[in-house]
């Protein structure tokens, strides 16, 4: 279907007109600016054609294409499986024939996820770290200007977008209210109490890619991490755990995240938070403190138990208190974790 001359409308750059049509490729003049796209796959979410119908066809052609690269990545993964289960076949036997005996699987128990958060100081009282709404003007500065973080700094992002100038405040607020179009996930997380993988952010061609969780399993432990501004990687903080309760591993098109179980939910003041250091209870196989790429790291059952127990110690509130003992007898169960035998933090992943 040919686009050229159609009026089109872009989550931010606002309405402009189909110039050329060329292939898989439409390039869209707008007020202050001309942009090219890969179609129809824009469509489903970045730009939308005004005329009704067109957009109508358009979603369905590109739900199809994404159904037809979806099977091709399910056909590729399948494949990739099949031959690494081929050569672990080979090595087990070859380990067999060396040693005379076959070699005993290792049992994972590290369905637990510590997620690594920009700050957010988004509704930040003296009981509140933030995590809330939308960081203050100050925090959005930093996080762009200093911290250079991928989705705060792309020139997409509402926050992004004003720190140019190019919306007021009062509409970047107005953004989180949008239960389809929040400005980030940190901006909400202590109140949907979701963690995700992240996106990747094609520029040219407005489209977000996923990044999977795998793994990814329910009655785990999801276990919330920050740096304070200025503050080192070695005073990485947990702010927030809860018990999951959905857990979706995602795929090329869509993040992999998890959800709370509802009511399993435990938040801490700023003061706990730094009584609750990461690095005490995680450490990298080399033994250092340092957490580059990636945004989730794996955590061991009895790791998670002793986290519990520490933020049962920590809480001073007698409801919270209770509350959090709660959770913790609860995960211990499901886990099989005698809760007066918890060891000790040693820093082992």
């Amino acid at each position: 279907m040919n686009l050229l001359n159609q009026t089109v409308v872009h989550k931010a750059f606002g309405e402009g007109t189909v110039i050329a049509h060329d292939g898989d490729y439409i390039t869209v003049k707008f007020s202050n600016r001309e942009s090219r796209f890969i179609s129809p796959d824009i469509f489903i979410s970045f730009l939308k054609c005004k005329d009704a119908q067109l957009q109508s066809a358009l979603e369905e052609a590109a739900a199809a294409k994404e159904q037809a690269k979806a099977q091709k990545a399910r056909e590729e993964r399948e494949k990739a499986m099949r031959e690494a289960e081929e050569a672990n076949r080979r090595a087990e036997e070859a380990a067999r024939a060396s040693a005379g005996r076959a070699a005993q699987p290792r049992k994972s128990n590290e369905n637990n996820l510590a997620f690594k958060c920009n700050f957010c100081d988004g509704g930040c009282t003296s009981s509140c770290i933030g995590y809330k709404g939308v960081c203050s003007d100050a925090q959005i500065r930093y996080n762009i200007e200093l911290r250079r973080h991928s989705w705060c700094s792309n020139a997409n992002a509402p926050c992004r977008r004003y720190l140019d100038g190019a919306i007021s405040r009062a509409e970047l607020d107005a953004v989180n209210t949008n239960t389809d179009n929040f400005v980030c996930y940190e901006s909400r997380m202590l109140t949907a109490w979701t963690a995700a993988a992240g996106e990747d952010l094609d520029e040219e061609h407005g489209i977000m890619q996923g990044r999977r969780i795998q793994d990814a399993a329910s009655n785990s432990l999801a276990i919330l991490t920050t740096r304070y501004p200025e503050r080192e990687e070695e005073d990485r903080v947990i702010f927030g755990v809860f018990v999951t309760g959905e857990a979706i591993e995602g795929d090329e098109a869509n993040a992999g995240y998890v959800v709370a179980k509802e009511g399993y939910t435990i938040e801490l003041t700023p003061d706990e938070a730094k009584e609750l250091k990461f690095w005490h209870y995680y450490k990298n196989k080399d033994g250092g403190i340092r957490w580059s790429q990636g945004l989730y790291r794996y955590m061991k059952d009895s790791v998670c138990a002793r986290i519990l127990a520490d933020i049962v110690n920590i809480k001073r509130d007698p409801a919270e208190k209770a509350r959090a003992n709660a959770i913790l007898a609860y995960y211990c169960r499901i886990k099989g974790i005698d809760t007066d035998k918890i060891p000790a933090a040693n820093g082992a992943i």
